[in-house]
């Protein structure tokens, strides 16, 4: 998986690109944990994400549990449908923000 990291302020936006499967969920928890501390609102553009394991799920949500526990946000971005299924399936929906 790629991952490019931009910054604009105080909001960190990673744009991600291939599969999130087990070794892109350990790439993007290293990403996620290596910039998590610099902001409050980190951004993670799916647009380009065409596969999502549970490993996958298992990041974004510790990410998510980090964010609420410092009353900042994680917002999902551009999410294929391929991938909101998994995220409607799980029940993640409920509780991530997620952006068109």
């Amino acid at each position: 998986m790629n991952i490019n990291c931009l910054k604009n302020e105080d909001v960190i936006t990673l744009e991600l690109e291939g599969r999130i499967d087990v070794v892109g969920a350990g790439q993007l928890e290293e990403a996620i944990n290596s910039h998590k501390e610099q902001t409050k609102k980190m951004i993670l553009d799916f647009q380009n994400i065409v596969y999502l394991a549970s490993a996958g799920l298992r990041t974004l949500n510790l990410a998510q549990n980090y964010f609420d526990s410092v009353k900042g946000r994680l917002v999902l971005l551009n999410v294929p449908e391929i991938v909101m299924e998994v995220f409607e399936m799980t029940g993640f929906i409920d509780f991530l923000e997620i952006e068109s």
